[in-house]
């Protein structure tokens, strides 16, 4: 079920698209320094969940990655046509 109800118009949904992909980008780059405190964490002998983000790896973190480079593939080919085939639309 939408929660637009018919009143949405492309802005608004893009809006929409362009805060998740700011999550997503977010959400990643937490993932990274999370990463690196933890691997610090585990050469300085400190559990500082190195093993719950290595556990969390597969079924979370590289889905996100890929959705993150899928997105920027995407926006590029989109920039990419629209420069290429629409430059002389107004």
């Amino acid at each position: 079920m939408s929660s637009c109800d018919g009143s949405c118009d492309e802005k608004s949904v893009g809006k929409r698209i362009e805060y998740g992909a700011d999550a997503q980008s977010v959400f990643v780059l937490f993932c990274f320094a999370w990463f690196a405190v933890a691997l610090i964490g585990r050469f300085a002998q400190v559990d500082l969940g190195f093993d719950l983000w290595y556990s969390l790896w597969e079924p979370v973190i590289m889905p996100a990655i890929g959705i993150l480079m899928a997105g920027a593939l995407v926006s590029g080919l989109s920039n990419w046509v629209g420069q290429k085939f629409l430059k002389d639309s107004p």
